[in-house]
C-alpha cells in the first residue's frame, strides 16, 4: 500500500510539474563582459544633495554612471557560423547600477543574463568618486544574479573603450584579457583576481589589489 502511495506521488511530480518561467536560450543576451565609468553628472553633488526622497524618477534625470554590457552576438551563433561570435554592446547612462541594468534590458529586445559575465573593466576615473564608487560594490556585493567568479580590471581612463576594443588574436576584449589572466601563472606578470576576492579585501581591508590595463 506504502509503496503505490509513494509511486502515485512520483508520478504526480512528473506529471504535473514543469519550469513555468523559463526563457529560451535564443531570447538572452548572456552578458560577458560589464564596464563601468563615471557619467557626465557625477560632479553635480549639490544637485544631488537636493533630490527630494519623495520623487523616485527624480534620480533618472540624473547621470552619474556610464555602463556598457558587452555580450556575443547569439545570431551569429543560431546561423551556424564559424570562429565564435562577434562581441555587440548596450551603453547605459544612469543614476545607479540597478538603473542601469533595467535601461539595458529596456533598450534590448532579449532579455539580459549576467550570471556568465567573466570580465568587469572599472574606470580608474570611477574609483577617484569615493562616495559613487562605494554605491557600485555595494551593488556588485548585493546582487545574486552577477557572477562572483568574474575577473576584475582597472582601465587607464574609459573602461568603454576596452571593452569596444578589437584585439587581433581574438574577437572580443574579454577572452584577450581573461586570457592574459589565465596566463598569468606562466609568465607571473597579471595578477588573475576575481570579483570575490575583491569584495572580501574591501570588506576586510578597506583596499585591494588590482591588475591594471592601458593602451
Amino acid at each position: 500500500m506504502k509503496f503505490k502511495k509513494a509511486l502515485l506521488i512520483i508520478l504526480c511530480c512528473m506529471l504535473l510539474s514543469g519550469c513555468w518561467d523559463k526563457i529560451e536560450i535564443d531570447r538572452n543576451n548572456f552578458i560577458s563582459t560589464i564596464a563601468i565609468d563615471p557619467g557626465v553628472d557625477i560632479d553635480k553633488e549639490e544637485e544631488l544633495k537636493s533630490i527630494n526622497p519623495e520623487e523616485p524618477f527624480a534620480e533618472r534625470q540624473i547621470r552619474k554612471i556610464n555602463v556598457t554590457y558587452g555580450f556575443p552576438d547569439m545570431s551569429m551563433i543560431e546561423a551556424g557560423k564559424s570562429g565564435g561570435a562577434e562581441e555587440k554592446y548596450i551603453n547605459t547612462e544612469a543614476y545607479s547600477m540597478e538603473d542601469a541594468a533595467s535601461e539595458a534590458m529596456a533598450k534590448s529586445s532579449r532579455s539580459i543574463y549576467m550570471g556568465n559575465t567573466k570580465l568587469l573593466i572599472l574606470s580608474s576615473n570611477l574609483i577617484e568618486h569615493k562616495d559613487t564608487f562605494k554605491e557600485v560594490v555595494d551593488y556588485l556585493d548585493r546582487n545574486p544574479n552577477l557572477n562572483r567568479t568574474m575577473q576584475v580590471v582597472v582601465a587607464d581612463g574609459t573602461a568603454e573603450e576596452y571593452i569596444r576594443f578589437k584585439p587581433m588574436t581574438e574577437k572580443s576584449t574579454q577572452y584577450y584579457i581573461s586570457g592574459l589572466m589565465e596566463n598569468s601563472e606562466r609568465n607571473s606578470r597579471i595578477m588573475d583576481i576575481d570579483l570575490n576576492e575583491v569584495l572580501i579585501l574591501l570588506s576586510e581591508n578597506g583596499n585591494a589589489l588590482v591588475p591594471r590595463i592601458s593602451r
